[in-house]
């Protein structure tokens, strides 16, 4: 995946951002967010594609893990659903008023219906696609399939996912909302749960051998 291409959507974020409309533009913004984060957690897992191996130095006996493709392209195909049903929802939006995503991006003011605020809040809500929990969850699901849940890769899925947290704030153009931040860090606390299961895991091993 071209991290070029995570900014695909981007103009949602910005015709929103535009006209000062922030809970709406952090709904817009965490679509670039999860898509730049599974970019670079791609790029970094790739020499991972194929079947991740180590030996237990005392047992000899060798346990594998897998890529779990069939994971990854479930979703990846549910982001982009997500993330074409959101621009549809700005777009329709601003067709209503005749105006374009030019129009936004170019400082034309525009109204925010009832119902788009209300979807648009609920998407970013703290049970709703775009919330803290299921975007962190999201990201954490892609890092286990991609390494086929090797908890000696977490470190590695934690520095992809930092990269691809600050790729998305360069390209949002400055500091992103709050949002962001609880995700990072909710996100974070996964990757820590994940890793002291694999240490509590490895030793359970040690003492039963």
């Amino acid at each position: 995946m071209d991290v070029s291409n995570v900014n695909a959507y981007g103009q949602t974020a910005y015709e929103l951002k535009a006209n000062g409309y922030e809970a709406k533009a952090e709904a817009a913004e965490k679509k670039d967010e999860t898509a730049a984060t599974a970019a670079a957690a791609d790029e970094a897992a790739a020499d991972e594609d194929k079947a991740a191996v180590y030996e237990s130095s005392s047992s000899g006996k060798t346990k594998t893990y897998k890529t779990d493709h069939e994971t990854i392209n479930r979703l990846k195909q549910d982001l982009e659903y997500r993330q074409a049903q959101l621009k549809s929802l700005v777009l329709d939006m601003l067709k209503k008023q005749g105006k374009t995503a030019q129009d936004a991006i170019g400082g034309v003011p525009f109204e925010i219906d009832a119902m788009t605020q209300e979807e648009a809040q609920a998407a970013i809500a703290e049970d709703g696609f775009w919330g803290v929990e299921q975007t962190s969850q999201r990201l954490v699901d892609f890092a286990k399939a991609l390494t086929g849940g090797d908890p000696a890769l977490v470190e590695k899925m934690r520095d992809a996912i930092k990269k691809g947290f600050g790729q998305a704030e360069e390209a949002w153009g400055g500091k992103m909302p709050g949002i962001t931040q609880d995700t990072y860090d909710a996100t974070m606390k996964k990757l820590d749960e994940w890793a002291a299961e694999g240490q509590a895991a490895s030793t359970q091993t040690s003492e039963d051998e």
